[in-house]
């Protein structure tokens, strides 16, 4: 395995073309010639040979007409108010300078995790059920445990210390960083990325108590299901079902250290930012934003594009799309409402003392 150069490289307009245009549209100004060298940098330390990503009008301060970067990815807004100014500059106008900026990194500096000339590669101290039929592509690394009966896809890649349990599925081009631990029965999807220390189809947290609270384990019998298309990552726990499915719906991102509990389903293309618990039976919509720490109660619905804020606790079913906050969740506008009055508090309770007073004052006078 050889560590390519992520920093600078020689690319084609004819082939940015090619793997790009299938996925968003977008334009080529000032372009002189098919192939140049571009670099990678941070806009506010762009060279003659950086290639920069401009979304946003702020970021215009750090460009300077005297040092032209060789490459400007932007919109047409942009593109219009500084286009005279850069003349050399090769313009990729998009509508969604995120995407090509995603897309283009993807394409052209991602990081190869193995050779292509390797592309059957099995350590040595990998150790492998022989009821498993590897595919023609695939990447075992060092102490990786495949059990029995499991199917591989095309283009896999198994990471050092990757332990893959009986009956497991994995779809085509699934990269399992190292230290992941996949449960027996579980499915992974294709195209999906499981980054290092993740567990996949640990048991659900399932316990009985007697009279005297001593603790009786229910055996979880259920499994993980993990549809295309997913990035999960590094440290998460997913827990398997009790009989059924834990479901992670295709598209769904994770930050690190998330726990979903057993029977969750989590909805197409939601987020799940840092450190987010959501606790069994839950079920949420597609498009579901959670924010850094919020935690989810069991057995609750949440429905489609709904955006819970930072440490949210959401303790019951939200009826309605929207966003939320506090604790218990609570509409986001509301919540701010509540805020500033609970700022004022100190002068209510003065304001209330002073009426009172005065009340007793006027009953005084009456009576």
């Amino acid at each position: 395995m050889k560590l390519q150069n992520l920093k600078k490289k020689l690319i084609s307009l004819d082939e940015i073309n090619e793997k790009l245009k299938k996925h968003l549209d977008f334009e080529i100004y000032h372009a002189s010639e098919n192939q140049f060298f571009v670099e990678l940098k941070p806009i506010e330390e762009y060279t003659k040979d950086s290639i920069v990503f401009l979304n946003n009008k702020k970021f215009i301060q750090y460009l300077n007409p005297q040092t032209p970067p060789k490459a400007v990815v932007t919109n047409k807004e942009i593109f219009l108010s500084i286009k005279e100014s850069y003349p050399k500059t090769v313009f990729f106008v998009s509508k969604n300078v995120d995407v090509f900026r995603a897309l283009f990194l993807q394409h052209f500096f991602d990081y190869e995790l193995w050779d292509v000339k390797e592309e059957h590669y099995v350590h040595p101290s990998a150790e492998i059920h022989p009821s498993v039929e590897l595919p023609q592509k695939i990447y075992v690394g060092p102490n990786v445990v495949i059990g029995e009966n499991v199917k591989l896809g095309e283009n896999v890649y198994l990471g050092a210390n990757v332990v893959i349990e009986a009956g497991v599925q994995i779809g085509d081009n699934t990269i399992l960083f190292p230290n992941v631990y996949v449960g027996w029965g579980c499915i992974i999807g294709k195209n999906c990325r499981i980054h290092p220390g993740t567990v996949i189809g640990s048991e659900g947290f399932g316990f009985a108590q007697d009279e005297q609270f001593r603790h009786y384990r229910i055996p979880q019998l259920g499994i993980v299901e993990i549809e295309d298309d997913v990035v999960i990552g590094a440290n998460c726990c997913i827990d398997r079902a009790t009989y059924d499915k834990t479901i992670i719906r295709k598209g769904v991102i994770t930050d690190n250290l998330i726990h979903v509990a057993h029977n969750c389903d989590i909805g197409e293309n939601s987020i799940l930012v840092a450190q987010v618990g959501i606790a069994g039976s839950s079920k949420l919509g597609k498009r579901v934003i959670c924010s850094g720490q919020v935690g989810i109660a069991d057995h609750v619905q949440i429905p489609d594009d709904t955006i819970l804020l930072g440490r949210t606790a959401v303790l019951s079913d939200i009826p309605e799309s929207g966003i939320y906050l506090g604790y218990p969740a609570i509409p986001s506008a509301k919540f701010h409402r509540i805020q500033l009055h609970l700022q004022k508090l100190e002068e209510y309770a003065k304001e209330i003392k002073a009426l009172k007073k005065r009340m007793e004052e006027l009953e005084k006078k009456h009576q």
